[in-house]
Parts: C-alpha cells; sequence; structure tokens
C-alpha cells in the first residue's frame, strides 16, 4: 500500500489540505491517506482511509437468466 500525501499540520496544529499547502511557510507534520481524519480550515476532510469501493456487486443466489 503505497502513502499518498494529502496534507500537512502547521505548528498551530491547523490541518491543511493539499489545495492551501502553499499558503504556510513552515509546517511541523505531513498528513497521508492513513492518517486520521484531519479537518482543513476550508472544511475539506484530508487523511482517512476510505474503504475501496466495489465496481460490481456480485450475485450469488443461484437464479441464472434475466432480473
Amino acid at each position: 500500500m503505497a502513502f499518498k500525501l494529502v496534507g500537512i499540520v502547521d505548528f498551530n496544529g491547523q490541518a491543511h489540505c493539499l489545495d492551501h499547502a502553499s499558503t504556510v511557510s513552515s509546517y511541523r507534520d505531513e498528513i497521508y491517506s492513513v492518517d486520521p481524519v484531519k479537518v482543513c480550515w476550508c472544511g475539506t476532510e484530508v487523511g482517512g482511509d476510505m474503504p475501496p469501493v466495489p465496481y460490481y456487486n456480485r450475485m450469488n443466489d443461484g437464479i441464472k437468466g434475466k432480473r
């Protein structure tokens, strides 16, 4: 599993999404996609491992043909 950088935390403890990371001159910590969810000052949630979205739902009830 690759860790994807999704935000940073400044020295005041405020999270910043990557869109607003350029507004911070120096930061204390990086937020990766598997880290607990933090909220940027703009309201965007950063971090938190999202469960994978299934591409399809398998029907295994034994009924063949049209549904």
